[in-house]
């Protein structure tokens, strides 16, 4: 059977992750993806954090840069980090040149034939560029035009620049992560904006393509990254309104079940353990060779155990240091 958007083009000029990516869903339901690049401005992140790392660099560069087979980088590493692989499937390449007459022509003549055209740079790049919303819609009215500014294309923060981390902070979910008897500045980064907005962005997209076929015309889609990000806390918002109270870290633990990260012999080695009822209690139990502190009062039900945590974790976590 045909794809959902199988015969739908999509011209792809975002960068790092979000936008990429967004363009990756759409690309999985059947469209036509081209992703464009500029040779004279090496897509630095969208293609990993250094375009030819050596083999000691990319094992120091963390997360961002060991996503390499075996931490090796080849000789075409842009073709290789687990990042690109991942936003980069299903997908045409093509490289242009935006700054240059012919570019430009060429760059416009996609626009005319595209349905989609994707881009998460700063606010201003589009109008830099002398191709923004006006001049999209001139070539070909029936474009959907997606823009992921992180903070809206109008108002005060309009131009703001960053990534993930940096916004997270700013709507608030840097301070909803961490360990409770830990600062949240010793957090690592925390790249949530991009992840949740690539889903929604393309959702958004699919929702422009069925708006084009009941009206017959285009639209500018305004995606303003935070702000997707904003509502995914609105519980947490909410409860600070009513109550002033700073919602809880809740680091390896969880709301309703009693769990934990322990530590086992060894460097670095643990285990995760959750317990979601009496039964799993009673399981755990026997695993620990029934040790006369799990029947203390304080252990006794899910509530009380869930209320004294700290205790438990203590025991547990002797326990799991002797496996």
């Amino acid at each position: 059977m045909p794809l959902p958007l199988e015969g739908i083009r999509v011209t792809d000029l975002a960068v790092v992750w979000s936008g990429p990516m967004a363009a990756t869903l759409l690309a999985d339901l059947g469209a036509e993806v081209i992703h464009l690049e500029n040779l004279r401005h090496p897509p630095t992140l969208t293609r990993g954090v250094l375009l030819r790392p050596t083999r000691e660099q990319s094992l120091l560069l963390g997360p961002l840069g060991s996503g390499y087979p075996d931490h090796e980088p080849g000789q075409r590493p842009w073709n290789r980090t687990a990042m690109f692989n991942a936003h980069g499937r299903n997908k045409r390449c093509a490289t242009v040149d935006l700054t240059q007459a012919s570019g430009h022509e060429i760059f416009l003549r996609l626009i005319e034939k595209s349905d989609v055209f994707i881009e998460n740079n700063a606010r201003t790049t589009l109008e830099h560029l002398g191709l923004d919303a006006t001049v999209l819609f001139e070539v070909n009215p029936r474009l959907i035009l997606l823009r992921m500014p992180p903070l809206g294309l109008e108002g005060p923060f309009a131009a703001y620049r960053g990534f993930g981390p940096t916004f997270n902070s700013l709507a608030g979910v840097t301070a909803m992560g961490g360990y409770h008897d830990a600062d949240l500045t010793s957090q690592g980064d925390n790249y949530h904006m991009d992840e949740a907005a690539a889903p929604a962005a393309a959702f958004a997209v699919m929702a422009g393509l069925w708006r084009r076929e009941q009206s017959g015309t285009g639209q500018l889609i305004e995606f303003p990254q935070v702000e997707n990000l904003i509502q995914q806390l609105g519980e947490y918002l909410i409860a600070f309104q009513l109550t002033a109270e700073e919602p809880p870290l809740y680091g390896n633990r969880d709301p309703y079940l009693v769990q934990g990260v322990y530590p086992c012999p060894g460097s670095d080695r643990w285990i995760a353990i959750s317990l979601r009822d009496d039964a799993d209690w009673a399981a755990l139990k026997r695993a620990m060779g029934a040790p006369a502190w799990a029947e203390m009062e304080i252990f006794s039900t899910h509530l009380l155990r869930m209320h004294n945590q700290n205790a438990l974790d203590e025991r547990i976590a002797a326990w799991t240091s002797t496996l």
